[in-house]
């Protein structure tokens, strides 16, 4: 079974600015799960005229618990967005990860604020659940704010290629970036990253490395 992260959706401009809006994609392994559609959502209305706009989530800790809802507007996590010339293209980073594969995740007591380095690890928990498949998740704890640097040095460690994290710090950019260096067949799937400057590039700076969490994955 085989995932895939990071579908794209392209945007109307709206008075000038480029609106909040995307959709997410996923892709795991054996079985591949793949959102590749493209569509407008700035023409999308629902039966009575409303728009069908998506919502986007850069601080997405909770997302997990809408893997496989069905909403007339669309939900993603905290994709990247890209100014395009009719509006903005969001998400269409792809990253496959196959079901059998070591997963390294950051994982974070329940206190602030420490608390949203858990949202990796409650994502690929809930993933499992959701596709009845048991999922090979290591739990890492971040103790310090601003240094989930641990996470990646046990990725290291073990030889895992997948990694999912949320980086806030330029301390842990670098070492993600480090990480994503080593060898092109490592991915980082960003948590409650999209917020923060020092996190967020790095889905431009290894845009075929790095994808976001998506609540409606396919599978291969």
């Amino acid at each position: 079974m085989v995932f895939e992260f990071g579908s794209s959706v392209c945007a109307e401009t709206v008075a000038g600015k480029v609106p909040v809006v995307g959709l997410g994609g996923l892709q795991l392994g054996n079985a591949h799960i793949r959102h590749n559609q493209r569509e407008s959502l700035g023409r999308r209305r629902g039966p009575h005229g409303e728009s069908d706009r998506a919502v986007h989530v850069p601080f997405d800790r909770f997302l997990g618990f809408l893997i496989g809802a069905r909403t007339r507007a669309t939900i993603i996590g905290s994709a990247p967005i890209k100014k395009t010339a009719d509006g903005a293209e969001i998400g269409n980073q792809p990253v496959m990860i196959d079901i059998d594969e070591p997963i390294i995740v950051s994982n974070a007591p329940p206190h602030y604020p420490l608390q949203y380095y858990d949202t990796p690890y409650r994502y690929f928990t809930l993933l499992s659940d959701y596709i009845g498949k048991p999922l090979k998740i290591t739990g890492i704890q971040v103790a310090e704010y601003g240094k989930a640097t641990n996470v990646v040095d046990a990725a290291r460690q073990v030889g895992a290629r997948v990694l999912g994290i949320r980086v806030k710090s330029a301390q842990e950019h670098h070492a993600v970036a480090a990480w994503l260096k080593e060898d092109p067949t490592h991915r980082a799937v960003l948590f409650h990253t999209a917020g923060y400057r020092d996190g967020y590039k790095l889905f431009a700076e290894f845009p075929a490395q790095t994808t976001f969490g998506d609540i409606q994955p396919a599978f291969e």
